[in-house]
């Protein structure tokens, strides 16, 4: 109703379905947030209701974040992305398998939890460097990183042509190089790395030849010291690399069950024997 020019009466609200449907939409990331009352813009004033106080501007900040955490339509497209480029490593690592299935191992990346444990067994200083035998689709790779080995520091070596271009774009920040891992030896003196604390495999070392372990194991062990770490990760129920001919001490550091398929995590070490062979052999 109008009176003067002036409109009347009390605003309207929606009723009944729409209102409720209303009330159960989520607030909009984008909306504006207004701090509350005693709380400045310019954070010279404190609000007692704000937690941890901070002013306006930091009251704005922590609420905004809080929506945004909160809002379902982002967490579902950020798993919609998640989810999307989980399928393209899969895809890519099953085309890998289905041409070469001997030298994949399996028709899925590794999960986070083999990750996780493969970064847990790694040895690591400062000014040292951990190198990956077979970065796959680079599963592996972010578990070490997440376990605080920096990306400069670890080295990582991909045979198949395909893995290697997506490793480079993938892995920023950490070197990439296509090389054969029985070729150790060449691709750290062309990488000018020195100091190597541990090697870690992902290669089927079950189903390879005894001269492709013995050269892995001599190569890597040639680079590390006898003091170095090798971690090797295999689906196979039983040690992936024989102990007693190659002079090493094997022990079984974790068994993934959250794997497709179930994986243990082997370290190896230099044998007491072995070593004392080897300082012989120096000394002579």
């Amino acid at each position: 109703m109008w009176h003067d020019g002036h409109a009347v009466g009390r605003r309207t609200r929606p009723v009944g379905p729409l209102r409720r449907r209303q009330a159960a939409l989520p607030p909009s990331p984008f909306a504006p947030i207004i701090p509350p009352a005693g709380c400045s813009i310019d954070g010279s004033e404190e609000h007692a209701g704000a937690p941890g106080g901070g002013g306006g501007v930091a009251w704005c900040v922590r609420a905004t974040c809080r929506r945004v955490a909160s809002n379902p339509k982002r967490r579902s497209e950020e798993r919609l992305m998640q989810a999307g480029k989980a399928l393209k490593e899969g895809g890519l690592f099953f085309r890998q398998w289905l041409r070469s299935p001997k030298s994949m191992g399996s028709v899925i990346p590794s999960s986070r939890a083999l990750a996780r444990a493969m970064g847990r067994a790694v040895r690591w200083r400062p000014g040292e460097t951990v190198v990956e035998l077979g970065g796959g689709t680079g599963a592996i790779s972010k578990g070490l990183i997440e376990a605080g080995i920096p990306r400069e520091n670890l080295l990582v070596i991909e045979l198949d042509g395909e893995l290697y271009q997506f490793l480079r774009k993938e892995l920023e920040g950490v070197p990439v190089v296509q090389g054969d891992a029985t070729r150790l030896d060449e691709i750290l003196e062309r990488q000018r790395v020195t100091r190597v604390s541990t090697v870690i495999s992902g290669l089927p070392m079950v189903g390879m030849p005894e001269s492709f372990k013995r050269a892995i194991v001599e190569q890597s062990f040639r680079a590390m010291g006898d003091d170095g770490l090798l971690v090797q990760y295999t689906y196979s129920p039983v040690p992936p690399i024989p102990t007693r001919p190659l002079g090493l001490r094997a022990r079984l550091a974790a068994y993934v069950l959250r794997n497709v398929p179930p994986a243990a995590v082997w370290c190896y070490t230099r044998d007491a024997a072995a070593r004392a062979e080897r300082r012989l052999e120096r000394a002579a």
